[in-house]
């Protein structure tokens, strides 16, 4: 009986768009990407971190964690901002 059960409930999750709507990102100014010493880069960085550039309103991710790594756009993955 209880495996019955447990196979109603272990069924393919497929999110909805309202529910994706409510994903929240860290946020960086350019100035503050491109500022080595600016926490965005700092504290935190892993290679694949997801930032929202507010100047432009594009994501863009981490390509290490070290703080000089670049921050690459979603649109085209080149480097847009390098931490000097």
């Amino acid at each position: 009986m209880a495996i019955q059960n447990l196979k109603k409930f272990a069924q393919p999750y497929t999110a909805q768009p309202a529910e994706l709507t409510s994903v929240l990102f860290p946020t960086a100014t350019t100035a503050q990407l491109a500022d080595i010493g600016d926490p965005i880069n700092t504290q935190d960085k892993y290679a694949g971190k997801w930032v929202l550039n507010t100047d432009t309103s594009l994501m863009v991710y981490a390509i290490g964690a070290t703080p000089a790594s670049a921050w690459h756009a979603s649109t085209d993955g080149l480097a847009d901002h390098s931490p000097a």
